[in-house]
This record gives C-alpha cells, sequence and structure tokens, in this order.
C-alpha cells in the first residue's frame, strides 16, 4: 500500500503584504509605474485601518522619479525604510493584535536588512555624531534609522502618551517586541539593549505597577 506524501499536500502560508512590497521593489529594476504600485499595494493591504495615500506621502521616503533614476542605491534605501517611516506610528497606534504588530515589524525588518545590509550594518553606528541619521554612505542611514526608530520609544517614551493611560500593558508589549526584533536582526547590540529594556522596565513599572 503506498502512503502519500505528507509532503505533497503541503501548502506555504501566503506570504504577508510587507514581505510582498519588499519582493516588488527588489524586481521593480528602476520602474517608477511598478515602486508607485508597489507603495500603493503595500497601503491597500496594511493590516489596520488607514488614511494613508501614495499622493499623500513625502518625497523623502518615496523619493522623485528622477531620485529613481539617478540615485538608485539611495532611493532603495529610502524606500526600504518607507514601511517604519510612515507606517509603523500608526501601526503602533491602532488596534491591531500585538502578535500581528510584531510579526509586521519581523517582516519589514528582514526586508530592509535584505535591501540595504550590502552597505550598512552595526559599523555606522561608529560614524560620526549620535545625534545624526547620516553615515559615510548615506545621509539617511538605514541602520541608523532603525536603531533610532526602537531606541527612541525605549531612551525617551512619552508616558502620558493616551495610549499608556488606557492600556500601559499593550504598549509594554509593543516596545518590547520591538526591542526583541532589533536584537535578533542585529539593528541594537544585545548587551545594549537589554540595558535599554531593564531602564524601561524600571520606569514602566514604577508608574504602572506601584
Amino acid at each position: 500500500m503506498n502512503e502519500s506524501n505528507p509532503g505533497n499536500n503541503y501548502e506555504q502560508p501566503p506570504i504577508s503584504a510587507v514581505t510582498r512590497y519588499y519582493a516588488d521593489i527588489n524586481y521593480a529594476d528602476g520602474s517608477y509605474a511598478t515602486i508607485v504600485m508597489a507603495v500603493d499595494s503595500l497601503l491597500e493591504s496594511l493590516p489596520f485601518k488607514s488614511d494613508l495615500r501614495v499622493d499623500s506621502l513625502g518625497s523623502e521616503f518615496l523619493p522623485l522619479e528622477w531620485k529613481v533614476e539617478l540615485e538608485p542605491r539611495i532611493a532603495t534605501e529610502r524606500l526600504s525604510l518607507l514601511p517604519l517611516a510612515h507606517i509603523g506610528p500608526q501601526l503602533d497606534k491602532s488596534d491591531c493584535p500585538t502578535a500581528e504588530i510584531k510579526k509586521w515589524y519581523d517582516h519589514a525588518l528582514t526586508g530592509v536588512r535584505r535591501r540595504t545590509g550590502d552597505n550598512h550594518d552595526n559599523s555606522c553606528l561608529e560614524s560620526g555624531n549620535a545625534q545624526h541619521l547620516m553615515c559615510k554612505s548615506s545621509t539617511i542611514c538605514p541602520q541608523r534609522f532603525m536603531e533610532r526608530y526602537v531606541s527612541d520609544d525605549l531612551m525617551h517614551p512619552d508616558f502620558s502618551d493616551d495610549r499608556y493611560q488606557t492600556d500601559p500593558s499593550r504598549m509594554y508589549t509593543i516596545t518590547s517586541d520591538k526591542l526583541e526584533l532589533a536584537i535578533k536582526h542585529g539593528i541594537i547590540l544585545k548587551e545594549f539593549g537589554e540595558t535599554l529594556k531593564k531602564s524601561y522596565a524600571n520606569e514602566w513599572h514604577k508608574r504602572f505597577q506601584a
């Protein structure tokens, strides 16, 4: 009696919208129309209600057509950061389940790493003034941007924010999850991350668990 191979019936889970976005801009090959369609598709597939539209995004992270043509590496870096710069803050404020938020960030950070990792890594954090986002290769360094994006929530949390007042545990989870992912993806060194987490946790417990 022949038994079927379970692998033959296995179906891979559908690719997430944010992962698809990074694949689309990777294969766009400089086609501005394809890039715009990729951004539009991402905005239409967000896991929460949003009023973000392609024509409402600034040119800093959705480069103009001539920049895509003349500065393809820089354009790729900005497009890679677009999900964090434009969508991340709204995602944090949404009512999306925290597990879905964590998954979204995991896929976004994976995408940024794959698209920019050849030119940017932890060595970028050692170049120049720590207060700006510039490194030796880019005026907005993806490594520095990701590190700042994650660490600011831990170093300078706004505990007066309405979200902390209504559901402090949710904010703690979102902030902690982003740090965990930053360590996983090599954006923040583990030792530094643990120090940030301890400081944040201590302050959070003083305010909400006292």
